[in-house]
Order: C-alpha cells, then sequence, then structure tokens
C-alpha cells in the first residue's frame, strides 16, 4: 500500500488522524462495531493503535478499518529497558503487514532519560546504541514492506531534541544506511505549549537566538505545534531532502501523560482542535486566525484522542466518553466537520442504520506471542468450548449494530461470546442466530446443527429482542 496516497474515495483529507484508546482493551468487535461509524462520520482516514508485544491487534479490528478506507498506523511503545527480541517482534510485524497496516512505529522519546537503562544514558555513544538497537527493527519492517515510522522525541527533552534528531540523522549516513530514508518517517509531538500555533514558525532560519536548553524571553524555539519546520530544516541540511512527518497529539498543549496534565479550558480546547482542523482543510477554512499553513511533508494529523476511560488522567481531553456518548470537545468538533462535508447523505448521516459502512471481514485467529515461539487460538477438539453464541450477520454491518444496540443490557449482564464467524459458533453448545430468515444461508443453519449445536433464531424489533432474551 503506497501510505502517501490516500485509499478513500470520500471527500476527507488524506492525513486527518486520530489517536484510538491509549490502550489495548478496546479491540473486540463490539468496539469495532461502536467506534467505525463514528469515525467514519467524521471522515477520519489515519488511525494510530497502540499494539502489545505479545498478542497482536485482532485481525478483523484492523480489517474494518481498512475496508472503511482508514489508514493504520500501529506504535510498539516499549523502551530500552524492556526491548524484545526481534524474533518475538516478528510474527506481530508479519501479521500486521499482511492484513493491510501501513507502518509502524518502534521505541518513544528516545531522547528522555527515563526511558534508558542508567548505564546506557551515560554512555558517550548513546546515541550509536539508539541506532544500533533501532536498525534490526527497521530492517524487520522493510522486510515485510512497512514502513517504520521514527519515534517522536520528548520536544526539548533530557537530551536536547534537535541535537538529538541531528546527530541521529548524521550517525545515519556516517554509516552508509542513506538508503533507509526511503523506508523512513519522522513523527513529532505537536503539543502547543499554550502557545499560538504559528509559535516557532520558520525554525531556526527564524529564530537564530534560540538554544538548546534556554531561549531568551522574546525568543521562539521548537517547543510548539509548528515544531515539524524546526525538524524539516534540520532534515533538509543534513540530508538534502525532507521526509514525511506524522504529527501526533494534535490539539492538546502538552503531554497528556502527565500526573496531571496541562489543559486548556474548554473554549480553547475547542478553538485549538477547530484551528488544527481547518489546516488540513483548508478549502473549507473557517477560521479567522492568521495560521500559517502546513507544509506539503505532513503526512497525518493525529488529534488526541478518539476515546479514554474515566481512569485515564487525560479523559478529558478525549472526544468521546468511553460509553460513545461525545464530549463537548466532540460535539464541536462534529459540527465543524460536518459543515465541510458536502455530500447531503454524509451531513444527515446520525445513526450506524444510515451509514454505508462495510461488513468486518470473518473473524480470524489471532496471532499471539508468548516468550518462546509463536502461538495461535486452539481449535475446538469436538467438544462443546463454549456455552452460548451469539452469530451477527456479515451482510449489514448496520443491521449488526442495531441488534448490539438492542441486546446491550443482555451482554452487560451475561457477557456471552460473540461474532460473526460460523466456525467459531460450532463450538457452542447453543448458539442464537440473529436476524430473520434471509439473514443467513439456510447451510449456517443446517451446519450449526451437524456440529451438535442448538439453535435458536431471533429477530424483530429492539422491544422485542430484549423481551426475548430476558426469558432465555
Amino acid at each position: 500500500m503506497d501510505i502517501f496516497k490516500s485509499t478513500h474515495t470520500n471527500n476527507a483529507s488524506p492525513h486527518f488522524g486520530i489517536h484510538y484508546f491509549e490502550d489495548t482493551l478496546h479491540y473486540r468487535e463490539l468496539d469495532l462495531l461502536s467506534w467505525l461509524p463514528e469515525m467514519s462520520s467524521m471522515d477520519i482516514t489515519w488511525c494510530t493503535l497502540l499494539s502489545d508485544t505479545e498478542r497482536a491487534i485482532p485481525e478483523n479490528f484492523i480489517a474494518g478499518l481498512i475496508q472503511a478506507g482508514i489508514s493504520t498506523n500501529v506504535r510498539f511503545n516499549f523502551t530500552f529497558k524492556d526491548i524484545p527480541s526481534i524474533s518475538e517482534i516478528a510474527p506481530l510485524v508479519q501479521a500486521y503487514a499482511s492484513w493491510g497496516v501501513n507502518s509502524v512505529q518502534f521505541f518513544d522519546r528516545p531522547n528522555e532519560k527515563s526511558s534508558w537503562m542508567a548505564a546506557d544514558w551515560t554512555n558517550q555513544d548513546m546515541i550509536g546504541k539508539y541506532l544500533d538497537q533501532l536498525l534490526p527493527f527497521i530492517r524487520l519492517a522493510n522486510d515485510y514492506g512497512l514502513k517504520t515510522i521514527l519515534p517522536p522525541l520528548q520536544p526539548g527533552g533530557s537530551y536536547w531534541d534537535t541535537i538529538f534528531l541531528r546527530s541521529l540523522l548524521t550517525m545515519i549516513i556516517d554509516r552508509g544506511e542513506e538508503n533507509l530514508f526511503d523506508q523512513l518517517i519522522l513523527s513529532v509531538y505537536a503539543w502547543t505549549g499554550k502557545h499560538s500555533l504559528n509559535w516557532g514558525a520558520g525554525g531556526s532560519s527564524n529564530w537564530p537566538a534560540a538554544r538548546p536548553y534556554f531561549s531568551p524571553p522574546d525568543v521562539e524555539d521548537q517547543r510548539g505545534f509548528r515544531i515539524f519546520d524546526w525538524y524539516n530544516e534540520i532534515c533538509r541540511d543534513v540530508t538534502g531532502i525532507e521526509l514525511p512527518v506524522v504529527l501526533h497529539h494534535c490539539g492538546v498543549p502538552a503531554d497528556p501523560f502527565l500526573p496531571h496534565p496541562i489543559l486548556f479550558s474548554e473554549d480553547d480546547q475547542i478553538a485549538c482542535n477547530k484551528d488544527i482542523y481547518n489546516l488540513i482543510h483548508p478549502d473549507v477554512s473557517q477560521s479567522e486566525n492568521k495560521i500559517l499553513p502546513l507544509p506539503s511533508n505532513i503526512l497525518a494529523c493525529n488529534f488526541w484522542v478518539l476515546s479514554a476511560t474515566k481512569e485515564d488522567a487525560w479523559c478529558a481531553q478525549a472526544w468521546f466518553n468511553e460509553n460513545g456518548s461525545p464530549t463537548s470537545l466532540g460535539k464541536a468538533m462534529q459540527q465543524r466537520i460536518l459543515t465541510g462535508i458536502k455530500s447531503p447523505q454524509k451531513r444527515n448521516s446520525t445513526s450506524p442504520a444510515k451509514r454505508n459502512i462495510p461488513a468486518p471481514p470473518p473473524v480470524q485467529q489471532q496471532v499471539t506471542v508468548n516468550r518462546n515461539k509463536t502461538a495461535h487460538v486452539p481449535k475446538s477438539n469436538g467438544k462443546h468450548a463454549l456455552e452460548n453464541y451469539i452469530l451477527l450477520p456479515t451482510s449489514d454491518l448496520s443491521l449488526s449494530a442495531f441488534f448490539l444496540d438492542a441486546m446491550n443490557p443482555y451482554i452487560k449482564e451475561f457477557q456471552p461470546t460473540f461474532g460473526f464467524s460460523t466456525d467459531e459458533a460450532k463450538v457452542a453448545h447453543q448458539v442464537i442466530l440473529v436476524g430473520g430468515e434471509h439473514t443467513f444461508e439456510k447451510s449456517v443453519y443446517s451446519e450449526l446443527q451437524k456440529a451438535g449445536c442448538i439453535v435458536r433464531r431471533i429477530t424483530g424489533d429492539g422491544t422485542e429482542i430484549a423481551t426475548i432474551l430476558a426469558e432465555r
């Protein structure tokens, strides 16, 4: 997949992205059914996902995003204190590549002291050691046709980020690894620092008095939204080219992972997010501020954050509550985004039943990794591995969303297994087919019976379905 080209066919900018939940707990089929319509209705075309190092994000989740025209970037945020081996991470990278993921990121904030063991941090050749650790992962990704996103540096940071970046790029050239530049994408944390979005524009050429670790009060530096201007300048100076750049954490003033994050007021948060959105949609810009346009090498603007749990320190910065209801920021952004979508069908799309969302592919076995080998979810030995299974229709995702909404009280109370796979359903004692007689092929019913399943069917409106399930 060429990630420099849009894979969608709607009116959205190819680089309007968002960070999904900052955990690995929201990749169930129900999560896909809940959040894919929201992302599609806003014409989001890039989604940044967090992966752990022992289990892959389910194929079904990634495939659902890609089928909806949403490019996916997977992040492995391990540090130098807990680096997995290449053999451990390779099955996950291979799986992600085969499922259509466009890019991967390894490590996070390598210029921060907290990312390193004490002995390594004091090593005089620390950047060389970092490159030694990074290169095998870049080559691994390249072997499977994936681009590598260089991890964002802490703006400023324990090891000043602009010095770190210049030294890293220089070292890549000194080692004769220039060919890597074709495989690399820069990334930055685009925190505003509570400055204007033009803060630091033009890089050191415009702000020659800026100095590492200290700048005079009236001098602007890279610690703002336009950090990419400073990185582009360094990249041109060292390599002679500009690399594509992905912006992370757009729309927040500072690191959201601080124990007590620095927050905008609600009005300022909405204004900042709208202004950045206007930058990536200049043809429908409504901003009255004189904000400089983005350079052409910005690949994606990832807004922070789609949703969060109540326990997350950054929950006040989310666009949606965990239950799916929009926050004040989410409502404002939905309204702003919909004004730029000219299609009447898109403008009036307010419920899952009205959205043209592709059905997810059949459920696939999930790739997991232990510390010795690759493993897969074991197949049934012919006995009933599950007590109950709710089989949802794949022909119409909006219909599945309707049924799931109707069954929500039952699901919350009994937590049944549900999905779209007939093969998975065969290992259950009782299978509930959701939908009318024409929702499933007749062969599905007979296959389940031959497998020894008790097969029941439910259909009707929301009230009827809830009543039927309550009687079971």
